[in-house]
């Protein structure tokens, strides 16, 4: 019967039977799906998207060079203003000294440059690391700390460099939180990178909700957590050494005795200690 069917069927009869049966075999074939290394690059891509979602990240277009320039001279300004509000005199900066070094290095630091731009012998902070400044009174850490505040919101607004600072004191912040038996302050500085001011010995002591917690651990381990997930930047200032290893004069490890604040401490910071006389004196 078949035979005969064909016998008859003009040459476009036939020509469309083909492309008939053709058409029903491309319907019965398995469609073959992405293969097992690209479903492993998609994963990959999207998990990176997802614990990458939180860091600023720079946009900035200049060059290097310029970039250093813009951020060294913001700061500077800024450091210059408040001296000056303070004592009437324009700040003294020895060349070379350690003043001018902590300068440059957070000047790189807050453009994210890791090949140093500056004048011969410096060395550029790791753009992962926050920062910890300590140092007698007056040895210049808060009005730093503070510059960089100022000039780190000129520099992601002109030159989208991705990372601006919030300022707070930590007097103020220890005193909500006691007061109000309430860690909400605490997590609100999760939104963004931060300025810790003035962190004293005596805020160790401060616990919270009648049990052996102290609030500083609490600010601590919610910085470092942000730093690990997020990026976010801390700059801690402070007349507290981070380890003395003399428990009669402690550091903030010997105070807060808390192994897991240790390990993260180093981790996370890079430490500056600030010398030198007051500039109020001078």
């Amino acid at each position: 019967m078949a035979e005969y069917l064909r016998s008859v069927m003009t040459p476009e009869d036939i020509d469309a039977e083909r492309r008939k049966a053709e058409y029903g075999a491309s319907l019965n074939v398995k469609s073959e799906g992405p293969s097992e290394d690209d479903r492993l690059t998609v994963a990959g891509a999207r998990l990176f998207r997802t614990m990458m979602r939180g860091r600023a990240g720079s946009r900035a277009t200049s060059s290097s060079a310029e970039l250093y320039r813009a951020s060294r001279s913001l700061l500077w300004t800024s450091y210059k203003i408040q001296v000056m509000n303070e004592t009437g005199a324009a700040p003294v900066v020895p060349r070379g000294g350690q003043l001018a070094m902590a300068l440059g290095q957070v000047a790189h630091w807050l453009v994210g440059l890791d090949e140093w731009q500056g004048e011969p012998g410096g060395k550029c902070i790791s753009p992962l690391k926050s920062l910890y400044l300590f140092g007698g009174v007056g040895t210049g850490k808060s009005t730093l700390a503070i510059a960089a505040h100022y000039a780190s919101r000129q520099l992601a607004g002109e030159y989208k460099t991705g990372m601006s600072f919030g300022l707070t004191s930590m007097d103020q912040l220890i005193t909500k939180v006691y007061g109000e038996s309430t860690l909400e302050p605490v997590q609100e500085l999760s939104h963004g990178n931060v300025v810790l001011d003035e962190l004293r010995l005596k805020h160790v002591g401060y616990k919270h909700f009648g049990n052996d917690v102290t609030i500083v651990a609490d600010i601590l381990l919610n910085r470092h957590h942000v730093w690990k997930q997020e990026g976010r930047h801390t700059i801690i200032t402070t007349n507290v050494p981070p380890q003395t290893g003399n428990a009669d004069h402690p550091g903030l490890v010997e105070a807060m005795g808390d192994e897991r604040i240790t390990d993260r401490l180093f981790q996370q910071y890079h430490i500056i200690k600030m010398t030198g006389e007051s500039f109020r004196k001078l």
